[in-house]
């Protein structure tokens, strides 16, 4: 008399169909989770029927269930199997498996986010988020940003949308000074892995500009019609019209710190006391001890630059 081990069909079955999904899913570069996570509960179908025609074939003495140990743990596992996939869905890591299987790296520029700004503003203060930070000058009375980012999506158009949805400048004005703030939203809010690279600002150039960046680099490229302050400890790259009378004024470790194209005159080499009104500035690091200064002809305005790594200072065509 033939003897059946219970849950062996349904365990060959479930076997079978991951191993052609996975197949096919290699083959043709198409992910099968969504399937699979959908139809998983047909194997408790598979189970029960298999279940209830052998019994039927044990009361025709065709077939005789077997109940062993075995067919006990082969039931077991197709049970703890359906018990994670549910769990498995109810918690949200499907959903992020499943992101990660289907989706692909991509580097993506934003479209420029714009902020007009009235006549009134004679100070522009940005607050930068932790990347690169490339800025310009131009004639439009208005800020301009634009958002470089390795963002993890479908498709380029949804890294896209991604990124245009991720950012903002916000702005706050106070007497004749503008505040801005290029923020980011959470990744857990978004939903997506971002990667933030670069980020470039073009800002008027008529209205004096004061940069608070963190420990990343800083490219300047301004016209110098207006009066610039950075404050960093990165490295900082500024480059100037060729011919441009200015005067750069740089608070940084020691003398090597300065370069360019440009021959640097030291000021001090010696430690520059704090005024009394509280520390000289949060970017200095109690080794900034040197004040560098390059000036051309009799300069309007100027850069002063406290606490940077190094400082490189270029003439351009």
């Amino acid at each position: 008399m033939r003897q059946w081990r219970v849950g062996t069909f349904t365990l060959g079955v479930l076997l079978l169909v991951l191993g052609i999904g996975l197949l096919y899913s290699n083959i043709s570069r198409i992910a099968v989770i969504d399937f699979l996570l959908l139809w998983w509960p047909l194997l408790f179908v598979l189970l029960g029927l298999e279940v209830l025609i052998l019994q039927g074939l044990a009361r025709k003495n065709e077939q005789v269930p077997k109940y062993d140990l075995l067919g006990i743990f082969v039931m077991l596992v197709i049970l703890f199997f359906a018990i994670g996939m549910h769990s498995f869905i109810e918690t949200g890591l499907a959903e992020q498996i499943k992101q990660e299987v289907s989706s692909r790296s991509f580097d993506i520029t934003s479209d420029p986010l714009q902020k007009a700004i009235t006549a009134d503003i004679n100070r522009i203060v940005v607050n930068s988020p932790c990347c690169r930070l490339s800025t310009y000058t131009s004639n439009e009375q208005s800020i301009s940003a634009f958002f470089q980012a390795t963002i993890i999506a479908d498709n380029s158009e949804t890294a896209r949308l991604m990124l245009q949805e991720g950012f903002r400048i916000n702005c706050k004005k106070v007497d004749d000074t503008l505040f801005v703030s290029l923020n980011t939203a959470s990744q857990k809010a978004l939903g997506y892995s971002l990667n933030l690279k670069e980020v470039t600002l073009v800002l008027p150039t008529d209205v004096n500009v004061e940069l608070n960046v963190p420990d990343t680099e800083v490219k300047v490229t301004a016209d110098m019609n207006n009066d610039w302050k950075i404050n960093s400890p990165a490295e900082i790259e500024v480059n100037i019209p060729s011919g441009k009378e200015v005067q750069v004024n740089a608070l940084v470790n020691s003398a090597n710190c300065l370069r360019g194209s440009v021959d640097w005159d030291i000021i001090t080499s010696t430690p520059i006391e704090a005024p009394e009104n509280g520390n000289l500035n949060e970017y200095a690091s109690p080794a900034a001890n040197t004040l560098g200064r390059f000036q051309s002809g009799d300069p309007r305005h100027q850069i002063d630059i406290i606490g940077a790594d190094t400082v490189r200072l270029y003439y351009i065509d």
